[in-house]
Parts: C-alpha cells; sequence; structure tokens
C-alpha cells in the first residue's frame, strides 16, 4: 500500500469510497458513563471527559517547566521548544496541515519548532522493534534538518497503533490489553531516547470505517474495524493506569522517571458523520480511495482540529502560544473539551 495517492484522483474517488459492512461503535468520549462489553467510556474514569485533579496537576506540572532548549538539552533563551511527531503515514501526512494552520496564528510561541518525524508503514510493532532503526535513521535526520537534537525534544505527538493480524477479528478487551502492553514498551523507550520530554499527547487514530478491501488485500484487512476503534481504549486504559500509580512502568516522576507523562489531545475516532465530543466527523470524503489515508480535505480537517487544539488548552497553550502575548493566568481547574471551533 502506498503512502500517497495520486491527487488528482483522490476528490473523485473519494465520493466513491463505500463504507464497508462493519459495526457500529460509539466514541468513548460520548459513551460516559454507558458502556461497551461491560467497560464504561470517557475518557477519564468514571465516564468522564474532565481530567481528574490528579491528573490536571500533573498537567500543570510539566506546563510550568516548559522552557526553550539549546542543542545540548540547557535551558536557553535562544533555544527552541520542540513539538515532534512519531507515526505512520496518515500523521505524516496530516502534521504540515497542523503545522499551516499553526502558523496562521498571530501569537504562536516563535521558540517552537515543528519537527515531522513521521514515516510511512511504522506500525507500533516496527516502533518497537530495535533492529528497525526508526528512531536512529528516520527521527533523527528529521531533527537534524530541522537544526535541533533529541534534547531538545519537549512534546510528543504520538499517533500509531498495533497492525498484527486483521483488524475484524479482534477481541475485546483481550487486543486492548496486548497493544497497551506494545505502547508501555515504547513509551519506555521514548522516555530514554528523549531525555528532556515533558508529555506526550495522544489522539488515537480517526475511524477506520469507510476501508473495503478486496479478498486478496492483506494491506487492508489490518485497517478494519474495530481496530481503530479499539486504539483509543488503550489509551484511555493506559492514561488511566498512570494515574492512579497502578503500573510502575509508566512512572513520570522524577529524573529517574521510567515514562513521560501521557495526555489526551483532542480524540480522533468518530462514527463518521455523526460528531464526537469535540465536534470531530469523518466522512468519506476526508479519506484517500483506501479509506485508511486522509485527502487533502481531511488533512486540512485534522490541521485546524490540533491547531485549535494546542492553542486553546488551558495547558498547552501556555508553551504553544507566545507568552509575551498571552495571559500568564493559570489553567482552570478540571478543564472540559468542548466542541472545539473548526472554522
Amino acid at each position: 500500500m502506498t503512502r500517497f495517492a495520486l491527487r488528482t484522483t483522490i476528490i473523485s474517488v473519494a465520493a466513491s469510497v463505500s463504507i464497508s459492512a462493519q459495526t457500529s461503535y460509539t466514541p468513548i468520549d460520548l459513551l460516559g458513563a454507558g458502556q461497551y462489553k461491560g467497560f464504561s467510556g470517557g475518557l477519564y474514569p468514571n465516564g468522564g471527559n474532565t481530567p481528574p485533579r490528579a491528573h490536571a496537576t500533573a498537567l500543570e506540572h510539566v506546563t510550568i517547566r516548559m522552557t526553550p532548549l539549546d542543542t545540548a538539552g540547557i535551558a536557553s533563551p535562544n533555544g527552541k521548544i520542540v513539538l515532534l511527531l512519531l507515526g505512520a503515514s496518515s500523521p505524516t501526512q496530516e502534521f504540515p496541515a497542523f503545522v499551516a494552520e499553526a502558523t496562521k496564528l498571530p501569537n504562536l510561541n516563535p521558540k517552537l519548532m515543528f519537527v515531522n518525524g513521521g514515516q510511512g508503514g511504522i506500525s507500533l510493532e516496527k516502533m518497537n522493534d530495535t533492529s528497525g532503526r526508526y528512531f536512529q535513521n528516520n527521527v533523527a535526520r528529521a531533527l537534524g534538518d530541522a537544526g535541533v537534537s533529541f534534547n531538545q525534544v519537549s512534546v510528543i505527538w504520538l499517533k500509531t497503533g498495533s497492525l498484527d493480524g486483521r483488524g475484524d477479528t479482534l477481541t475485546f478487551p483481550d487486543a486492548v490489553y496486548r497493544e497497551q502492553e506494545q505502547f508501555i514498551q515504547l513509551l519506555q523507550r521514548i522516555r530514554t531516547t528523549f531525555p528532556n520530554l515533558r508529555v506526550v499527547y495522544v489522539t488515537g487514530r480517526n475511524t477506520t470505517q469507510y476501508v473495503s478491501p478486496k479478498p486478496d488485500d492483506d494491506g487492508l484487512v489490518k485497517h478494519l474495524e474495530p481496530r481503530a476503534y479499539y486504539n483509543s481504549w488503550v489509551w484511555k486504559w493506559l492514561i488511566e493506569a498512570q494515574m492512579n500509580e497502578t503500573d510502575p512502568r509508566l512512572d513520570w516522576h522524577g529524573d529517574d522517571r521510567k515514562a513521560p507523562l501521557v495526555a489526551w489531545a483532542a480524540p480522533f475516532w468518530t462514527n463518521g458523520a455523526s460528531a464526537n465530543s469535540v465536534g470531530h466527523t469523518w466522512l468519506p470524503e476526508d479519506v484517500e480511495a483506501d479509506g485508511v489515508h486522509p485527502s487533502p480535505i481531511g488533512e486540512t480537517k485534522i490541521g485546524k482540529l490540533l491547531a485549535t487544539f494546542f492553542s486553546t488548552d488551558p495547558y498547552t497553550k501556555q508553551w504553544f502560544l507566545d507568552p509575551t502575548k498571552t495571559s500568564s493566568a493559570a489553567p482552570t481547574e478540571n478543564r472540559v473539551p468542548g466542541s472545539l471551533d473548526l472554522q
């Protein structure tokens, strides 16, 4: 499967993308206290979408320590706050649209540096493969091309997932538990690779309900739902485990921390045209003919969604925007992610 389809044909084929016969699911951020197979929804515990006080305190902790760093990782007024993407082909396509929308902001922090470390075909399994050298080659090259170092990475947007086997044969919650273990392994590696990393933001994946593989198309069957839907459950439970300190492998405190703090950005998964809690929808016109990769329309939609989140969230906006042009008021306690202005 190629990373990019021919742009001249995307608009014409988007309308013909068929919706595969996949079961309808409720986004976890709309599920609330309702249950999916015996488990309550919400981005956070007890069906809520509001960060509990412990998580809000953690976000405040990392926010006030966010500062420009030089290539050696030392705080410097001439340094950079590097926001790095780690992901596969879809976020690699979406990240430039995010940067384009962010750079339209008149008060964007001039110390912020965006680096696209994505690479087509890099699944969770491949990120964890030490012989694959994703970090040593692709990420190192992206940082070097931008003139920054591993020491300067303070924030990561992580968007990837397992692609082992068919997506439509996964069982719940076993598949979620397996993928969570893989992500813990990845987060621990990220912690040692980027010594000054403060926080990893996650979004989950967009729905893949428009994927209609041919019988012999192994490249697409791995993307079938509920794989993308389960990716949101992975992050929900992983963040809860870190908040509740039930897994020492996710300890984010101090110099000997085992993993970075993980936090929700705007959640991506939605049931097609039905908006989720932040007003996000994902339509046939938003994807290429394969039903997986975003079309130019989808790229722009994601770019606006991310730029809106990072520039309005009470924690991220303190380093995403120019502090000399932004109010220094402390974040409001227990923010609630409302419907985002995507215009």
